[in-house]
């Protein structure tokens, strides 16, 4: 068995405010959102990558498919119940503090 760690960070740059990070990404916004999909995904299964590499193999492919909407194919994909994550949790750190600190600790790895 191989042992894959994610770090959905990239070619990014992070700035602190008053209210958390604010990352800037080499390709944009779209994949500022998708890598914070990831993140929270990876966080909200433990690490576990028995369950979070399918969901990100599923995720980067709809996204290479159409990325114009990171957050709605995510909302897709975890709808489906095919993973261990429920929409109201991932759309709780995409949009909360959590999230945001998460994709901090991210960068700093």
């Amino acid at each position: 068995m191989v042992n894959i760690t994610i770090y959905p960070y990239g070619n990014a740059n992070e700035n602190q405010t008053s209210t958390g990070w604010n990352f800037t990404c080499q390709h944009g916004a779209n994949e500022c959102q998708g890598n914070l999909v990831e993140t929270c995904v990876i966080n909200l299964v433990a690490f576990d990558q028995s369950q979070y590499m399918d969901f990100v193999i599923d995720y980067e492919t709809k996204l290479k498919g159409d990325p114009s909407d990171p957050f709605g194919t995510a909302q897709k994909l975890v709808s489906s119940g095919s993973y261990n994550v429920s929409w109201d949790a991932l759309n709780a750190c995409i949009n909360g503090a959590e999230g945001n600190a998460w994709q901090h600790q991210i960068a700093e790895w």
